[in-house]
């Protein structure tokens, strides 16, 4: 498969998720990619699959690819550079920005969290910050600044090996 057969396939298939948690007090966030196919398709999302990484897994009648690793999540990115749907172009964007929020560790304080939050009710029309910023004022979702200076510099690591490896292979 070329690049713009991959873009193409992402473009017109593909949908983009972002999963919005708690899990024992903590902020969740989740950016996922999901491509769904015919099973007479299933050695073009093989061969995707090879290109962006995830996980192909099967319905009755379909197939599907699930991208949920920020490195993965970053791949389909760089398939999608300029979308050519506005529909998709208004998303992807959307998504990105909380793929790059999520890679700094920027979900796991309050503003990053909440910001995130917007974007999710601007990509699905549904509205969820109201309902987590409550559960902040209540005591529900913790979060530790600790936590964040760790995930940053364990994220940079990642994004330096990641680079290094683009360049040297």
């Amino acid at each position: 498969m070329d690049f713009t057969q991959i873009e193409h396939l992402i473009e017109l298939k593909g949908r983009f998720y972002v999963l919005i948690g708690i899990r024992k007090n903590r902020p969740l966030v989740t950016p996922y990619f999901k491509i769904s196919l015919s099973k007479e398709d299933l050695s073009v999302l093989k061969e995707l699959q090879s290109e962006i990484g995830g996980e192909i897994k099967k319905r009755k009648t379909t197939i599907y690819l699930e991208i949920r690793r920020i490195l993965d999540c970053k791949k389909v990115l760089s398939f999608l550079s300029n979308p050519f749907l506005p529909s998709v172009k208004n998303k992807v964007e959307k998504w990105r920005r909380v793929v790059e929020m999520v890679d700094k560790g920027d979900h796991l304080t309050k503003n990053g969290f909440l910001e995130i939050c917007e974007i999710v009710e601007e990509m699905e029309r549904e509205k969820i910050r109201e309902k987590f910023e409550k559960m902040i004022d209540e005591g529900k979702i913790k979060f530790d600044e600790e936590k964040v200076k760790i995930w940053k510099k364990i994220s940079k690591s990642k994004r330096l090996m990641s680079e290094f490896q683009t360049k040297f292979t």
